[in-house]
């Protein structure tokens, strides 16, 4: 039979329409758990079942104290609140954070303050008042379960506890004969304090549940990222090894072809044979940069350690960038004390740090700047810097100069030449050495770059203790 059919017959029609109310409402619901649980909300739940299962146990102290000054029988209050909080404690070992568990932390903080209203009996308004406010306070303690449904239960169990003592047993019946209207009175007060309640523990949930969305797909999106970081430094890694390997014939070539070898050739094509070495080297040096930041950011960079006189160091590279400096019209100098202490590093990766902040200083420095390497040893360890009087680098480009590319502000950048990875990957070689690298500068009034050996790297003779204790 259709349901157009069964439209002609009322009665039918009404108890059809009573289930889809039932349906709508999802009264269904409140003897059935939530399918999925989040995690964060399962969590909360357990810490506070466990804290409220033991404040009920605690409960029954003062309880029974309450009833033996009182002249009540504190016992049979203590065996009626033992059992039911024994049971309690059942639940809790077979489903920790169930429904039916819940339910009983809900009702049996409700219970506590029952008895604890039952052992003032005799008291007047300690008893009647003062139990309203002390139920409100034990759902507000509910409010920990995150479950409107335990509420919902312990809600009704306090009404009907509430009609039974008025209408089946009449331990209080009010003179005025309103016995049934201060029922609906009491109703109406516990279901506004559970509405505002369930409103709270919905708005609790929800908050929890997003946040433990949010935090799955910020880790899912780590995941990815780092995977794709994982396969580009792959990626780099392979071409930059099938690119060098043509590369080194160019330059080997191009070398031939500069040096004559094999016969005098024009100034045009010598000219042309210089260019292409020129370029090639340019080329080489830029896959080596990119390699050495792949293998850093890879985690495959690994650093052999050795005994390092860091003023050798200095003058090593200096030698090495004398010649570009003097091509810029540039003064470099080094200042470098007496006694220094050796350090445990690793005699390339200095040396790569020092030549790319050289390289830098030299770079940016117009014709008459200067630019000095010196070389501090304090408590801290050992700071190698290296100062330049020249363009400066703004406060904004600061703040990302040390990223992959980045080649501080783009109008002076775009006038020299550079891949923008050398500080980058010097960076990298200093946390390799648990230092740091740091640079202080203003637009204009050049840069001072520092990078800091630590003092756990530095090798100290007896002779040099006391000095390095000051």
């Amino acid at each position: 039979m259709t349901a157009d059919a069964l439209s002609h017959y009322p009665e039918t029609r009404s108890r059809a329409s009573f289930g889809r109310l039932l349906q709508q409402l999802r009264i269904g619901e409140l003897w059935c758990d939530e399918a999925d649980t989040p995690a964060r909300v399962a969590n909360f739940r357990d810490k506070a079942i466990r804290l409220l299962l033991l404040e009920q146990w605690v409960l029954l102290a003062p309880i029974a104290i309450t009833a033996w000054f009182t002249g009540n029988s504190w016992i049979g209050l203590l065996i009626v609140g033992g059992i039911f909080h024994a049971c309690t404690s059942f639940f809790r070992r077979v489903d920790p954070i169930g429904l039916t568990t819940r339910s009983m932390i809900a009702t049996g903080l409700l219970l506590d303050v029952l008895l604890l209203i039952y052992a003032l009996t005799g008291t007047g308004s300690w008893q009647m008042d003062g139990g309203h406010m002390w139920v409100f306070a034990v759902w507000s303690h509910a409010l920990g379960l995150l479950c409107w449904r335990s509420l919902v239960v312990s809600g009704t169990l306090g009404v009907a506890h509430h009609f039974v003592l008025v209408f089946v047993f009449p331990l209080w019946v009010f003179p005025d004969g309103a016995n049934m209207w201060r029922v609906v009175l009491h109703a109406g007060v516990v279901a506004m304090q559970l509405s505002v309640l369930c409103v709270f523990v919905f708005l609790i949930r929800r908050m929890l549940t997003k946040a433990e969305e949010l935090e799955s797909a910020l880790a899912k999106s780590l995941a990815v990222v780092e995977e794709v970081s994982v396969s580009k430094s792959r990626f780099l890694a392979h071409m930059s090894h099938e690119l060098r390997t043509p590369l080194n014939a160019i330059i080997g070539f191009s070398d031939v072809m500069k040096m004559q070898m094999f016969g005098e050739l024009s100034p045009r094509y010598l000219d042309y044979a210089d260019k292409i070495n020129a370029s090639g080297a340019h080329l080489h040096d830029l896959i080596n940069d990119v390699l050495d930041l792949s293998r850093v950011e890879a985690g495959k960079h690994e650093i052999f350690e050795e005994t390092v006189e860091p003023a050798k160091i200095v003058d090593v590279c200096l030698a090495m960038m004398s010649a570009r400096a003097r091509e810029g019209q540039i003064d470099l100098t080094a200042r470098l004390p007496e006694a220094l202490p050796a350090l445990r590093a690793d005699p390339r990766a200095m040396k790569q740090v020092l030549l790319n902040l050289l390289s830098n200083a030299i770079k940016y420095t117009p014709a008459g700047g200067k630019v000095v390497a010196s070389v501090e040893h304090d408590a801290g360890g050992i700071a190698v810097t290296v100062r330049d009087t020249g363009c400066g680098i703004s406060e904004k480009a600061l703040a990302k100069v040390f990223d992959p590319f980045q080649r501080g502000d783009s109008m002076v950048a775009r006038k020299i030449e550079g891949t923008g990875l050398g500080l980058a990957i010097s960076r990298k070689l200093m946390e390799l050495h648990g230092g740091t690298l740091t640079l202080a500068s203003r637009l204009g009034a050049g840069t001072i770059a520092t990078a800091l050996f630590p003092a756990e790297r530095l090798i100290i003779t007896p002779a040099e203790a006391p000095r390095a204790a000051q």
